[in-house]
């Protein structure tokens, strides 16, 4: 999961996560610290508050790349104009 760093300690303490180590199963972390890696699946926690930072769009990018097969966002009130164009595609396995 990517997301500002305002929301690191809630979200990890929602998921249980006591610290982060980058070999973890699930891990939190902000774009800055998640530049230069990649995962299978990302989340965006917030795009809204990380649009708002001084890099706000360079590390909205950084967040939105890291994913090598799915990504996911989630945010609270209106999309962001940055992502107005984004298709919305739910897909749901059940195993």
């Amino acid at each position: 999961m990517i997301a500002p760093q305002r929301h690191l300690a809630v979200l990890r303490k929602a998921l249980g996560l006591a610290a982060t180590a980058i070999t973890d199963p699930v891990v939190v972390l902000t774009p800055g610290q998640a530049k230069g890696l990649e995962f299978d699946s990302v989340l965006i926690a917030d795009p809204a508050a990380i649009l708002g930072a001084p890099l706000g769009r360079n590390d909205l990018y950084v967040a939105m790349t890291r994913a090598t097969r799915r990504l996911g966002i989630v945010h609270c009130g209106p999309v962001p104009a940055e992502l107005a164009r984004i298709r919305e595609v739910r897909t749901f396995r059940v195993p």
